[in-house]
């Protein structure tokens, strides 16, 4: 009895307490560290987009000029092109000059088109090496100086992130008499045509600018941009319908911020918070001891509040530092991702499936492992998976304290952490509350098992964040983490050797590393274009065309893109055979693509057909079901060569 005693004394401690808070505490700036790096990368990296640019200036007959904006995208970067397509933003460039009025038209070259780096069933149209915009000039009256000012604006994107481009680039050239010749240099034999093509005039003094001509597609000009997309400089004055909930001083953002905090723990981000709440009653309901109970709901109150409290400092300074918005975290498709499968995984643990080494929301294992990180980091995951929403209050706070300083930032942040953290700071108070708490019996069962279907509801929420490309890998991934949690709970026990553990426990964790790491890597789905039956019919004995046959909902066909029909392989028999490749999608029903597949003899997929050059395009290869890349190469080299 008096060892039980010393050990409840040591663990209630001042020096107890005081280093597990300091454990505690530097394990939260690990996790944080960890999910917040990349994006705090990400976010310093907007202060420079990879991109450099410069201004030539070259003569022109008939005595005009041509501005030439030398883009040159730093290696492994790429901009959008001037033309939209269907992702990113078109690259646009305003001209400025002095003396004014002696700019006309911008003239930009057709995108190189290439997957997009984030969505490679996109095709897009980029500029990936050194580009050049053109602007036909009037020359100066005197052939004096000319100062050029370039606006340029668009996406610059690496393979791991993107950058908003806003650059401006000046030049001034003293002499404009003295220009070397546009017609003398090496690029000016593909800008000749493009410049033709558009019409691209400089403006005649007080003209109109002119439209690009309609019959050349191939070049893009400043004037479609215009017509397409006007870019307006907004200017508003908002009337709001509760102007006394503005913010205009500290004193009354950290007020509403405190009610904001109180009113986030009845939102519908709620859920999360309940579920997890919801434990603390199972672990206090299932001890004997009124005394105990008293003690393990103090504590764990005072826990919890304080991963709410910790939470909310990292955010107040991750925001403040980095200039991102309220929820701009959740736009982090990694993190979401993240934070599905750890709250699929709690959920498991309270279905008996494995227990938690930190966070054990079961009654039966919460009291006897780590009861004040348990707390914690509940709190923490908590108030994560709360903030999404914008409560009551809350949203002319953020208006108003996310232009402000780093400090105004972290002050109300604090704030709005001490108003969700107040009801369980009362709680902690007032222990005696622990009285109105059921007696422990089967009941505490079933409530562990109610808190396992929030968490997978949770969970359902947070995929349903993700982006559609996402979304079917993700769901591989959950399924991965389920057999991982199997694996470490299943496949040993106590009664086995540590090495044993500690290898089935390893083996667990490599199971998840991996399924999640398949998740986030960049597929390498095949590109190839959508099949167009006219085009199709147009080019047959043209050219050689390979035909993909492929579903959405045919994993076969997903099987054979990911190991026959890869990139590397598809390149290759263009070089060597001199393909033309096109997908035939059958995801939807299409009657046109129906009847052709079934004139290939086939009613399922599968199929991949080649339709060679010449007389024998009316019999094309055709290969069904799953095959290898040997017997593909086999084919081509036997009927192509």
């Amino acid at each position: 009895m008096a060892r039980a005693e010393e050990e409840t004394f040591r663990e209630s401690s001042p020096i107890c307490q005081g280093k597990v808070m300091k454990k505690i505490f530097i394990l939260s700036i690990v996790v944080f560290w960890a999910l917040l790096a990349p994006l705090a990368g990400s976010s310093s990296a907007l202060m420079r987009a990879p991109v450099e640019a410069r201004w030539e200036l070259f003569s022109r007959s008939g005595g005009d000029l041509l501005g030439v904006l030398v883009v040159t995208p730093e290696d492994g970067s790429y901009i959008y092109g001037h033309k939209k397509g269907p992702t990113g933003l078109p690259t646009k460039l305003s001209v400025t000059t002095q003396p004014q009025g002696l700019a006309g038209d911008v003239v930009y070259p057709p995108g190189i088109k290439k997957p997009d780096a984030f969505n490679p069933d996109l095709i897009v149209p980029v500029y990936h090496e050194e580009t050049r915009l053109f602007v036909s000039l009037r020359a100066p009256k005197d052939g004096g100086e000319l100062a050029l000012s370039g606006q340029l604006e668009g996406l610059a994107c690496t393979d791991k992130a993107c950058f908003p481009l806003k650059k401006t680039v000046n030049a001034t050239f003293p002499e404009t008499s003295a220009m070397a010749a546009a017609s003398e240099q090496p690029w000016w034999a593909k800008a000749e045509p493009l410049l033709q093509a558009a019409g691209a005039k400089p403006l005649e003094a007080g003209a109109p600018t002119p439209a690009p001509a309609p019959d050349h597609p191939q070049a893009e000009t400043a004037a479609e941009t215009v017509a397409a997309a006007p870019v307006v400089a907004w200017d508003f004055t908002p009337r709001y319908m509760e102007p006394q909930l503005e913010v205009t001083s500290l004193a009354k953002a950290m007020i509403l911020a405190l009610l904001a905090g109180l009113l986030l723990n009845v939102m519908p981000c709620v859920l999360p918070v309940v579920s997890l709440k919801l434990s603390a009653v199972v672990a206090v309901s299932s001890m004997d001891s009124h005394g105990e109970r008293r003690r393990f709901f103090r504590e764990h109150n005072i826990f919890f509040a304080a991963g709410i409290l910790v939470y909310f400092l990292f955010l107040g300074l991750v925001l403040g530092s980095l200039g991102m918005a309220w929820g701009e975290l959740f736009q982090s498709q990694k993190l979401v991702l993240f934070l599905a499968l750890f709250v699929f995984a709690m959920g498991l643990s309270l279905f008996g499936v494995y227990d938690l080494p930190i966070v054990d929301l079961k009654a039966t294992r919460g009291m006897d492992q780590n009861p004040r990180s348990q707390a914690f980091f509940t709190g923490l995951m908590a108030t994560l998976l709360a903030t999404p929403c914008s409560g009551p209050f809350l949203g002319g706070v953020l208006g108003w304290v996310l232009s402000q300083g780093a400090t105004h930032i972290v002050l109300v942040f604090l704030s709005i952490g001490v108003g969700m953290s107040l009801p369980y700071l009362l709680m902690a108070v007032w222990p005696r509350l622990v009285r109105y708490f059921p007696k422990p019996g089967h009941w505490n069962i079933q409530l562990e098992r109610i808190v396992g279907f929030f968490l997978m509801a949770t969970t359902v929420y947070l995929l349903g964040i993700l982006s559609e490309e996402l979304q079917t890998r993700a769901l591989v991934a959950v399924l991965i983490t389920g057999a991982g949690a199997w694996i470490w709970g299943q496949w040993t026990s106590l009664s086995d050797s540590p090495r044993r553990r500690l290898f089935v426990r390893t083996v667990a964790i490599l199971v998840v590393a991996c399924g999640v790491a398949w998740t986030i890597y960049p597929r390498q789905n095949i590109r190839w274009p959508e099949i167009d039956l006219a085009e199709f019919n147009a080019n047959l004995g043209e050219q050689t065309m390979m035909l993909d046959f492929t579903a959405d909902w045919c994993p076969n066909c997903k099987a054979l893109e990911a190991t026959v029909l890869t990139d590397s392989t598809v390149q290759r028999w263009e070089r060597r055979y001199g393909l033309r490749f096109y997908k035939v999608d059958l995801t939807l029903r299409d009657p046109g693509e129906m009847d052709l597949l079934a004139a290939l003899g086939s009613k399922s997929i599968p199929v991949v057909a080649v339709f060679p050059k010449g007389d024998k395009s009316g019999s094309p290869i055709v290969l069904r079901d799953l095959f290898t890349k040997a017997q593909m190469e086999d084919a081509l080299k036997t009927h192509l060569q």
